[in-house]
């Protein structure tokens, strides 16, 4: 990398437009940096100044941490493996109310961006207790048991539901946290995501 920025600095021939150079590659590192480096923190997102419900917006644009784990089936997943893919991850655990309000909204987009988009869902409980619930209540994503080191990782700390839109970079697109128990929450968790699973698509 050093050697890259002073090869850049050198093919400019005026001194005021190399620090012009300079300034912007230094800037560009910096901003990167603080993109992978965001989610080690997470005590900076409840101090944000923002309102409760939007505080997780601090972490928008930020490169998701790097994980390795396996779904119910057995079946490996790893961030390196899914760079490149758009990414709907979801934080629940089966006794949250307003988790299990959405899981019918949650299906709908699973169903209709099943070929474009992988859904992933985090949950608290272990491997018996979510098959067992899944037999009455189908999720249609990945899921993985046992989750709560990845609660940590991803900063999960405003409370579930959390649901997060990946883009193919790795960086959060979307993030929020909570939801409705009434029959209006599938349409809000659609109304929140789907939006931005058409901006990422389209481009």
């Amino acid at each position: 990398m050093l050697l890259l920025i002073v090869k850049v600095i050198f093919r400019v021939n005026q001194i005021p437009m190399k620090l012009l150079v300079l300034f912007f590659i230094t800037l560009n590192s910096i901003s990167v940096y603080c993109q992978s480096e965001c989610f080690k923190d997470c005590s900076k997102v409840m101090a944000s100044k923002l309102p409760f419900t939007d505080k997780l917006k601090i972490l928008h644009g930020c490169s998701t941490p790097e994980f390795a784990t396996k779904n119910i089936e057995g079946e490996t997943l790893s961030s390196t493996e899914l760079k490149g893919k758009i990414l709907v991850i979801n934080f629940w655990y089966i006794g949250c109310a307003p988790c299990r309000a959405e899981i019918p909204g949650l299906n709908m987009l699973a169903e209709k961006y099943k070929k474009d988009v992988l859904f992933l869902s985090f949950a608290k409980d272990d491997i018996a207790s979510l098959k067992k619930f899944v037999q009455k209540s189908p999720l249609y994503f990945q899921l993985i048991p046992s989750a709560d080191k990845y609660a940590n990782l991803f900063c999960i700390v405003a409370g579930y539901p959390t649901n997060m839109v990946v883009d193919k970079e790795g960086k959060v697109a979307l993030m929020f946290s909570g939801g409705r128990v009434d029959d209006k929450a599938s349409e809000e968790v659609v109304n929140r995501i789907e939006p931005t699973l058409i901006k990422l698509l389209s481009k």
